[in-house]
Protein backbone atom coordinates (compact mmCIF):
# COMPACT_ATOMS: atom_id res chain seq x y z
CA UNK A 1 0.00 0.00 0.00
CA UNK A 2 2.97 2.18 0.56
CA UNK A 3 4.67 1.56 -2.72
CA UNK A 4 1.13 2.63 -4.24
CA UNK A 5 1.16 6.07 -2.45
CA UNK A 6 4.66 7.04 -3.34
CA UNK A 7 4.11 6.00 -6.86
CA UNK A 8 0.68 8.23 -6.75
CA UNK A 9 2.64 11.15 -5.31
CA UNK A 10 5.18 10.73 -7.39
CA UNK A 11 2.63 10.34 -10.52
CA UNK A 12 1.11 14.16 -8.91
CA UNK A 13 4.04 15.78 -8.48
CA UNK A 14 5.31 14.94 -12.29
CA UNK A 15 2.14 16.02 -14.07
CA UNK A 16 1.82 19.12 -11.98
CA UNK A 17 4.76 20.20 -12.60
CA UNK A 18 5.04 19.52 -16.43
CA UNK A 19 1.35 21.46 -16.54
CA UNK A 20 3.06 24.28 -15.15
CA UNK A 21 6.28 24.39 -16.64
CA UNK A 22 4.70 25.86 -20.32
CA UNK A 23 2.30 28.16 -18.94
CA UNK A 24 1.95 31.34 -21.62
CA UNK A 25 4.31 34.11 -20.14
CA UNK A 26 2.32 37.44 -21.25
CA UNK A 27 5.63 39.35 -21.33
CA UNK A 28 7.87 36.71 -23.55
CA UNK A 29 4.17 36.82 -25.91
CA UNK A 30 4.47 40.41 -26.23
CA UNK A 31 7.98 40.03 -27.15
CA UNK A 32 7.66 37.32 -29.61
CA UNK A 33 4.52 39.50 -31.18
CA UNK A 34 7.19 41.87 -31.98
CA UNK A 35 8.89 39.98 -34.71
CA UNK A 36 8.79 41.63 -37.52
CA UNK A 37 9.38 39.52 -40.47
CA UNK A 38 9.42 42.17 -43.78
CA UNK A 39 12.27 43.73 -41.08
CA UNK A 40 13.91 40.23 -40.95
CA UNK A 41 13.91 40.35 -44.84
CA UNK A 42 14.95 43.47 -45.46
CA UNK A 43 17.75 43.37 -43.62
CA UNK A 44 18.89 40.16 -45.27
CA UNK A 45 18.29 41.49 -48.12
CA UNK A 46 20.52 44.40 -47.53
CA UNK A 47 22.99 41.90 -45.65
CA UNK A 48 23.27 40.24 -48.90
CA UNK A 49 23.48 43.83 -51.29
CA UNK A 50 27.37 44.09 -49.89
CA UNK A 51 28.64 41.24 -51.49
CA UNK A 52 31.08 38.48 -50.50
CA UNK A 53 32.42 39.41 -46.97
CA UNK A 54 35.50 38.09 -46.89
CA UNK A 55 38.11 39.42 -44.14
CA UNK A 56 39.63 42.56 -45.27
CA UNK A 57 37.46 43.61 -48.34
CA UNK A 58 35.47 46.62 -48.79
CA UNK A 59 32.50 44.32 -48.54
CA UNK A 60 33.41 43.38 -45.12
CA UNK A 61 34.14 46.93 -44.38
CA UNK A 62 30.82 48.26 -45.44
CA UNK A 63 28.66 45.54 -43.45
CA UNK A 64 30.56 46.73 -40.57
CA UNK A 65 29.51 49.92 -40.98
CA UNK A 66 25.96 49.37 -41.69
CA UNK A 67 25.86 46.65 -38.48
CA UNK A 68 27.19 49.99 -36.22
CA UNK A 69 24.43 52.42 -37.63
CA UNK A 70 21.94 49.78 -37.48
CA UNK A 71 22.77 49.49 -33.35
CA UNK A 72 22.95 53.13 -32.82
CA UNK A 73 19.72 53.84 -34.88
CA UNK A 74 18.25 52.00 -32.28
CA UNK A 75 19.77 53.95 -29.54
CA UNK A 76 23.02 51.58 -28.35
CA UNK A 77 26.09 53.32 -27.60
CA UNK A 78 28.37 50.83 -26.36
CA UNK A 79 29.57 49.62 -29.57
CA UNK A 80 33.33 48.17 -29.68
CA UNK A 81 35.35 47.33 -32.88
CA UNK A 82 38.24 44.78 -31.76
CA UNK A 83 40.70 44.33 -34.73
CA UNK A 84 41.62 40.93 -35.49
CA UNK A 85 44.23 39.06 -37.54
CA UNK A 86 42.62 35.96 -40.11
CA UNK A 87 45.56 34.91 -42.64
CA UNK A 88 47.07 38.35 -42.62
CA UNK A 89 44.36 40.16 -43.52
CA UNK A 90 42.57 42.76 -40.71
CA UNK A 91 39.33 42.00 -39.61
CA UNK A 92 36.77 43.32 -37.08
CA UNK A 93 35.26 41.98 -34.52
CA UNK A 94 31.81 44.00 -33.38
CA UNK A 95 30.72 44.37 -29.63
CA UNK A 96 27.62 45.33 -28.68
CA UNK A 97 27.01 45.87 -24.56
CA UNK A 98 23.49 46.43 -23.42
CA UNK A 99 24.57 46.91 -19.95
CA UNK A 100 22.20 44.89 -16.90
CA UNK A 101 20.22 46.89 -14.74
CA UNK A 102 20.74 44.24 -12.02
CA UNK A 103 23.85 42.52 -13.16
CA UNK A 104 25.94 45.25 -15.01
CA UNK A 105 29.71 42.77 -15.11
CA UNK A 106 27.83 39.73 -16.04
CA UNK A 107 26.43 38.38 -19.82
CA UNK A 108 24.13 36.91 -21.91
CA UNK A 109 25.90 36.44 -24.95
CA UNK A 110 24.28 36.25 -28.67
CA UNK A 111 26.75 35.88 -31.19
CA UNK A 112 27.60 35.12 -35.14
CA UNK A 113 29.99 35.84 -37.56
CA UNK A 114 29.29 38.42 -40.54
CA UNK A 115 32.21 37.99 -43.04
CA UNK A 116 31.34 35.36 -46.07
CA UNK A 117 33.92 33.37 -47.85
CA UNK A 118 31.73 31.35 -50.23
CA UNK A 119 29.00 33.91 -51.55
CA UNK A 120 27.13 36.81 -50.45
CA UNK A 121 25.95 34.78 -47.09
CA UNK A 122 22.16 34.25 -47.15
CA UNK A 123 22.44 31.44 -44.87
CA UNK A 124 25.92 31.63 -43.25
CA UNK A 125 25.47 33.39 -41.55
CA UNK A 126 23.37 36.62 -42.63
CA UNK A 127 20.18 34.49 -41.11
CA UNK A 128 22.22 34.72 -37.74
CA UNK A 129 23.23 38.39 -38.89
CA UNK A 130 19.86 39.23 -38.86
CA UNK A 131 18.47 37.44 -36.47
CA UNK A 132 20.87 38.82 -34.27
CA UNK A 133 19.23 42.37 -35.58
CA UNK A 134 16.43 41.64 -35.09
CA UNK A 135 16.53 40.76 -31.24
CA UNK A 136 18.61 43.91 -30.77
CA UNK A 137 15.45 45.72 -32.01
CA UNK A 138 13.12 44.20 -29.83
CA UNK A 139 15.25 44.80 -26.95
CA UNK A 140 16.36 48.01 -27.00
CA UNK A 141 14.37 49.53 -24.37
CA UNK A 142 13.87 46.46 -22.72
CA UNK A 143 15.49 46.62 -18.52
CA UNK A 144 17.79 43.66 -18.99
CA UNK A 145 19.19 42.00 -15.50
CA UNK A 146 22.13 41.11 -17.28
Amino acid sequence: MKLTHTISLLFILTFSAASTAQELNPFHESLVQQVEAQSIQNNLSDFVGFGVKETGTPAQTNTLQWLVSKYQSWGYTEIEQHAVNIFGETGYNLIVTKPGTVYPDTFVIIDGHYDTINGVGANDNGSGTVVILEAARILKDIPTEY
